[in-house]
């Protein structure tokens, strides 16, 4: 949520002043409808951990309902696992008939005290961290702590399948087919897809693909510059520091453009039935992936990261020759993308350079986490707005 302001530098409302038009409602009942439809989960869950004193049932009874569900969904990350957990799932039932009002609350927290004391003295040292999250989920269920249970759950799945991903990526380094199996047989599509795409040959060939492109892109814009302008910068001055701010931007680039990748052969797999059905489908994502680098490089974002690294970096030149190099690359940032062949040598030389070392640089588990991960929280954090759109439309 933005803080404080109420229009962005566009004049156009910010979360906030959105979020208070909408809390502010003449309506007896607060919009929390509406803030899920256009705000999203977070900001609704601000608003109803905020609503005031009256309705005060309808925001508990509604969020423990939400809780119970995300607490369900996290269950077989502990109930298989070596740690301390007796008593925990009937303390999640127990949280499910309290929300219907079916139970007391006071009954509810004699059990939650009664659970929770062996599990807190736990030793979960060597418990995987989606454990400890999952786990944690269900006790904050049984308590008044329920946003807190929400993100427990979404973080838990977001660790569970970025650590599957990471280590198949890892073993992948040995065998990857052996690897792969294991993340579809252990895991889910989700760790299958973020191991698969982050060590694709065709997605790491995407990336120098489009480092390529905006290294050349960059390097033959300000390396004409120089010849036109009549700056004091001579043309070897400028290859070093292309060279030395390109492979700095570029490891950025890189690692922006495996994740996408990785993210949208996980979409691909999603569908798939079996592992040679996943194969299939990821290769051929990977495939379109390298294509479109290729034919169609999104270049608005890569560009974008690129110049403001050189735009830092070319302060060490006086101030003519900076402001002639920043004038460039804003036209670069602004203008048209795609360079007209043919090559001039010098700069191809330089793109191919750093395309080459941004991508031996990668470290290609970590992509694979933050990939699989970022695509399992928010699937988590989706299937929480959904479950509380149901029961906002139901209340109304």
């Amino acid at each position: 949520m933005t803080k404080g302001k109420l229009v962005n530098d566009g004049l156009q409302p910010t979360d906030k002043a959105k979020l208070v038009l909408l809390t502010e409602s003449e309506n007896a009942q607060p919009s929390f409808l509406l803030i899920l439809e256009n705000l999203g989960l977070h900001a609704c869950l601000e608003a109803m951990g905020t609503a005031p004193y009256e309705h005060e049932d309808l925001v508990d009874r509604t969020l423990r309902l939400l809780a119970v569900d995300a607490a369900y969904r996290a269950m077989p990350l502990w109930e298989d696992a070596n740690i301390a957990q007796d008593g925990l799932k009937e303390l999640v039932g127990m949280a499910h008939l309290h929300a219907h009002g079916e139970v007391e609350y006071e009954e509810l927290q004699d059990l939650l005290w009664e659970t929770a004391q062996p599990i807190l003295g736990d030793n979960v040292a060597d418990s995987a961290f989606s454990t400890r999250d999952a786990r944690d989920c269900a006790l904050l269920t049984g308590s008044h702590n329920l946003i807190p249970a929400l993100y427990k759950a979404a973080e838990a799945a977001r660790t569970q399948h970025g650590a599957m991903a990471r280590i198949c990526a890892y073993s992948g380094k040995g065998s990857r087919e052996m690897a792969l199996q294991w993340a579809w047989k252990q895991g889910s599509p989700i760790s299958f897809g973020g191991a698969f795409g982050a060590t694709s040959k065709h997605v790491l060939a995407a990336v120098e693909a489009e480092v390529w492109q905006v290294a050349y892109t960059i390097a033959d814009e300000l390396l004409t510059l120089i010849e036109s302008e009549g700056m004091k910068i001579t043309a070897k001055e400028m290859e070093g520091f292309l060279l030395e701010a390109l492979a700095s931007a570029a490891k950025d680039i890189a690692h922006e453009v495996v994740h996408k990748g990785a993210r949208r052969v996980i979409e691909a797999v999603m569908a798939a039935r079996t592992y040679d059905e996943a194969q299939r489908l990821a290769k051929d994502a990977a495939q379109g992936f390298f294509r479109d680098a290729c034919a169609r490089p999104d270049l608005y974002e890569q560009l974008a990261i690129g110049r403001t690294t050189l735009a830092v970096a070319c302060y060490d030149f006086e101030d003519h020759d900076t402001f002639a190099i920043c004038h460039t690359l804003h036209y670069l940032h602004e203008g048209s993308f795609h360079k007209v062949h043919p090559l001039r040598p010098k700069s191809d030389e330089i793109a191919k350079r750093v395309a080459l070392d941004a991508r031996k640089q990668l470290c290609l588990e970590q992509v694979a986490d933050a990939a699989a991960g970022s695509y399992a929280g928010k699937r988590e954090t989706d299937a929480q707005a959904a479950v509380l759109a149901r029961l906002l439309a139901e209340d109304q």
